[in-house]
């Protein structure tokens, strides 16, 4: 098959074309002399002979009470089937001197693998000496002789750590008489040697089958076919993690028990391989989540239509990119999804991949194609990539590393073109800040659809609180909720995990005050001149909605005992906006700080923050309006990029910062100006919400009308709030 020079070897036995097992018996228990093979016993029967090569039960299970090596006996499980299951493999092994190249899908597997091929598949063979690489390398022509060798490569033996040539050793094998294998991630193995070589393998993961024969040999013997192990404890499992699994005494379970706590361990770090800590939340049983939640339910429905084979997966959704502000539940969300399609999970993301290895180019790109191949070998399922806003654009890469920041972005769109062309795998990215992806990972084909996930409403945190607090009773919860509000999910489990705490320590049962501390931090209320100011700000807003038009306030709260507040509004955002809208919509943004140099004298900083504060969005509206939307100042039509990019690019124009600055200006002082107009009301609805915690919206509409209605004296009786000074 090869082409090169074949030389004689000893001919097998024919009642035993591959006696694999019993050369990797001999090898493990110590046999010094692999040219004379002793078969091993074979009189026993082998359970399950029709599922694994003849012989291999029976030769493995007279290891018992030897000196083991359970990850090597799983190897050679695994091997021994792949090469049965290829007779024309057999027969070149038996006749020629193929190439034959496995491709491992994890590094640590490369080599148990390797070992299971060097002791056993090819001493099997008739072969009386097996070299590896670096002992080919080392070899004189000379000393080599007429006998054929058997000559295996394992990872950076096959190509040079700092060259794409073929090492030393690898060029003199091709010289040599003799099978050569090859073991090897598919980014060691070039692409010319695998399409070159007599035979390409894909080595399997470790299976439940396969795991479970090798307790039956390692551990306590017993008389039926072992049951496989659970699916769900395999995943990340690895050849190398075997021996912490089996140790001399163990018995079955508690092998079964040491896994599951290992996976378990796996699951809650984070510096496991990626997935998030397991939950058994589905999304049809959760709250929050907005129109995420209905997609996918959509979604769950599809993949189920598809598994009964009523879709083709050509109609389903295969790309999502989900955004939101940090704590808001993406992770949760992708796997309470998965949960819910009953489907497995692959987690991986940015940062993860970056530090993979030694960090470089190539081993980022390795980290990125595994998350990949290991979703489609788990197919269907979905793979869910986090941080993906650090992938960046690459119209925008002007640094020293901008060409690796190039190459990464590249290898991601093939990789999700390949997902693409591939049935069952479902792609879900998640960041902060979808401005800063490449826009050729949202087209269509890719993460073609994008939702944001909104803090939870207050009907969403009454949902969360009773998933994490499943049977507790703990009396009413609106007073626990209200505490929550302006939380997000991960903040409400830590509250729900911190008053379980409290409860423990106090060695009682969980209380509704126990909740209350944890979620206000056991700190004693504020002064009445904090919570006060608070309000002040809440309020101002929420009168400003009413007076602009922009939409209705459902509630009005403080939190945290009074030391935040929370005002839920529904505003209907126009597909066009114009600049009057625009406007008014800034004006509610602005109204805060405005009642609170109204009313105290002098603003606090309680409007400022992070980029979701009240005059960071005060400034991206004005920005868009002014830098996108052709609404700027005096008429301006200067386009200076896309809304998502303009906040980066601001310093480098400085005429958009002089625009914005002016635009903010003139309206915080219409602000100003109207809540002036209307400082009575907004002092009375203050008090009232700092009395009471929290103000419905009829209590807000209706505090409003009245208030105008006494204004009628002096003016008509549907005057509103005035948007602008005269």
């Amino acid at each position: 098959m090869s082409g090169r020079e074949s030389a004689s070897r000893e001919p097998l036995d024919p009642d035993n074309p591959i006696a694999f097992p019993d050369s990797v018996g001999m090898a493990l228990k110590g046999s010094a002399d692999r040219k004379t093979r002793q078969p091993l016993s074979r009189s026993r029967k082998a359970p399950l002979e029709k599922r694994l090569p003849r012989g291999l039960v029976d030769g493995y299970r007279s290891l018992r009470g030897s000196q083991w090596r359970p990850q090597e006996l799983a190897a050679a499980i695994i091997v021994g089937r792949e090469v049965e299951a290829r007779p024309e493999l057999v027969e070149a092994l038996r006749e020629d001197e193929p190439m034959i190249v496995f491709l491992v899908q994890d590094e640590e597997e490369r080599q148990p693998i390797a070992n299971a091929i060097r002791r056993g598949l090819l001493p099997s063979f008739g072969l009386s000496k097996v070299l590896r690489g670096p002992q080919v390398a080392g070899l004189r022509f000379e000393a080599a002789g007429p006998e054929p060798l058997g000559m295996v490569f394992v990872g950076d033996q096959i190509v040079g750590r700092e060259s794409r040539r073929r090492p030393e050793g690898l060029t003199k094998a091709m010289r040599l008489p003799g099978p050569i294998v090859i073991v090897g991630a598919p980014d060691e193995v070039p692409r010319a040697i695998q399409k070159t070589a007599d035979a390409t393998i894909k080595v399997p993961r470790l299976d439940g089958g396969t795991l479970a024969e090798v307790m039956s040999i390692c551990l306590a013997p017993t008389e039926t076919e072992p049951e496989p192990v659970p699916d769900d404890l395999l995943r990340d499992l690895s050849l190398e993690d075997l021996p912490m699994l089996m140790r001399p005494g163990d018995t079955r379970s508690r092998a079964v028990e040491r896994l599951r706590r290992m996976q378990e361990g796996r699951a809650s770090s984070p510096g496991g391989k990626g997935a998030p800590r397991k939950t058994s939340a589905r999304l049809d049983t959760i709250g929050g989540f907005g129109a995420a939640r209905e997609w996918g339910l959509s979604l769950a429905q599809d993949i189920a239509d598809y598994k009964a084979g009523d879709l083709d997966w050509s109609e389903i959704d295969r790309g999502l990119l989900l955004s939101g502000p940090t704590g808001v539940g993406k992770t949760f969300f992708a796997q309470a999804l998965a949960n819910t399609c009953d489907v497995p999970l692959v987690v991986g993301s940015l940062g993860e991949w970056q530090v993979y290895r030694n960090g470089n180019l190539g081993d980022m790109l390795k980290a990125m194609r595994q998350a990949f191949e290991e979703a489609e070998s788990e197919a269907p399922s979905i793979l869910f990539i986090d941080e993906l806003d650090g992938i960046g654009d690459r119209r925008y890469f002007r640094h020293d590393h901008a060409e690796y920041r190039i190459q990464v972005v590249n290898h991601l769109l093939e990789l999700v073109d390949g997902i693409d062309r591939r049935e069952g795998v479902v792609v879900i990215g998640a960041c902060n800040m979808p401005h800063r992806i490449d826009p050729a990972l949202l087209r269509s084909g890719r993460l073609e659809r994008h939702i944001r996930i909104p803090p939870p409403s207050m009907k969403d945190l009454a949902l969360i609180l009773r998933y994490h607090l499943g049977a507790a009773d703990i009396g009413p919860r609106g007073p626990i909720v209200r505490e929550l509000l302006g939380m997000t999910g991960a903040d409400v489990e830590r509250v729900v995990r911190d008053a379980r705490k409290i409860a423990r320590r106090a060695r009682r049962k969980l209380r509704q005050a126990d909740l209350i501390a944890a979620a206000t931090g056991e700190r004693p209320p504020p002064p009445f001149e904090e919570a006060y100011r608070v309000a002040v700000h809440e309020v101002a807003q929420a009168v400003m909605i009413y007076g602009s038009g922009l939409g209705e306030v459902e509630e009005v709260a403080l939190t945290r005992g009074g030391r935040t507040g929370h005002t839920d509004v529904v505003i209907e955002e126009p597909e066009l906006p114009t600049r009057g809208w625009i406007e008014n919509r800034t004006l509610v943004h602005l109204a805060g700080r405005a009642a609170e140099e109204v009313v105290l004298g002098e603003p606090s900083m309680g409007a400022g923050g992070d980029e979701n504060s009240d005059l960071a969005r005060a400034t991206d509206l004005v920005m868009t309006m002014a830098g996108s939307g052709g609404l700027g100042p005096e008429g301006s039509l200067v386009w200076l990029g896309p809304p998502t990019r303009l906040r980066e690019i601001q310093f480098e124009v400085p005429s958009l910062l002089t625009s914005v600055e002016a635009d903010l200006k003139a309206m915080y002082k219409k602000a100003v100006f109207t809540i002036e107009a209307h400082r009575d009301l907004i002092e009375t609805l203050a008090k009232r919400l700092v009395r009471k915690g929290i103000m419905s919206s009829d209590e807000v509409r209706d505090a409003l009308l009245e208030h105008l209605e006494g204004l009628g004296a002096d003016g008509p009786a549907d005057q509103a709030p005035p948007a602008a000074p005269p």
